[in-house]
C-alpha cells in the first residue's frame, strides 16, 4: 500500500518536525548545569541543621562544663555531616550525563507519542470521512 503525501501529511510533518525543535530547545534549557547541581549542596539544609545541633548542645550547658572534647566532638559530627554532603555533591555531578539522558529519551518519548498520536487521528479522521462520501460510479 503506497501512501500518498497529500496536503494533510505534509502539514503533519512540518508540525512533527517544529514539535521537534521545541522539545529539543525545551529539553536543553532543562538540564541543570555542574554549578547548579553544585549550589543545591553549598546551602545544604543537612550541614546547617548539624551546626545548629551542636551549638544548641554546646550552649545548654554552663560555659564552666563545656570541655575541649565536647567541643572536638561537636567539631567532628560537624565535619562527617560536610564530608557526607561533599560525598554527595559529587555523586549527583557524577550523575549528571545519566540525568541529561534520562532527561532526553523523555523529551523524545513525547515527541514519538505526540508525533504518532496526531498521525493516527488525522488517519482515523480521513478514514471516517471517506466512508461518508458518495460512491462513484465505476460503470459509468
Amino acid at each position: 500500500m503506497s501512501m500518498k503525501k497529500n496536503g494533510w501529511f505534509r502539514l503533519w510533518i512540518v508540525i512533527s518536525v517544529l514539535m521537534a525543535i521545541a522539545l529539543t530547545l525545551s529539553c536543553a534549557r532543562s538540564f541543570p548545569t555542574e554549578g547548579e547541581v553544585r549550589a543545591r549542596y553549598i546551602d545544604s539544609l543537612g550541614v546547617k541543621w548539624a551546626i545548629e545541633g551542636e551549638r544548641k548542645k554546646l550552649g545548654a550547658l554552663p560555659e564552666s562544663e563545656v570541655t575541649e572534647e565536647q567541643i572536638q566532638r561537636s567539631q567532628q559530627v560537624v565535619d562527617s555531616v560536610r564530608a557526607r554532603v561533599a560525598q554527595l555533591e559529587e555523586e549527583a555531578v557524577l550523575n549528571l550525563p545519566t540525568e541529561r539522558a534520562i532527561e532526553v529519551s523523555k523529551f523524545f518519548g513525547i515527541w514519538i507519542a505526540w508525533s504518532v498520536s496526531t498521525f493516527a487521528l488525522g488517519w482515523a479522521i480521513g478514514w471516517i470521512y471517506r466512508g461518508f462520501r458518495p460512491k462513484v460510479d465505476s460503470a459509468l
